[in-house]
């Protein structure tokens, strides 16, 4: 079973190829980040791209965290705002 954890507390704000921006939760699956969005969920990369090609990040808040070796986002600890 796919099971996501919702980081509570922690958010990513992203920005759409359309320029629109969204402050999403942020959740950790195996130990990664992504970003919940509707009924799916963007991975999150050190980049600040994501999953999406049409969709980048900006800013975390509320969690710490390191590069993963396979480019994403690892979960260190959460942190307060």
């Amino acid at each position: 079973m796919i099971n996501f954890k919702q980081v509570k507390g922690a958010v990513v704000l992203v920005r759409t190829r359309a320029g629109v921006y969204k402050e999403l939760d942020i959740y950790k699956y195996s130990n990664e980040l992504f970003a919940k969005s509707g009924s799916g969920f963007y991975k999150l990369y050190t980049n600040l791209c994501t999953s999406a090609d049409s969709v980048k990040w900006s800013k975390i808040a509320g969690v710490e965290h390191k590069p993963s070796t396979k480019g994403g986002l690892t979960y260190v600890r959460l942190v307060k705002l």
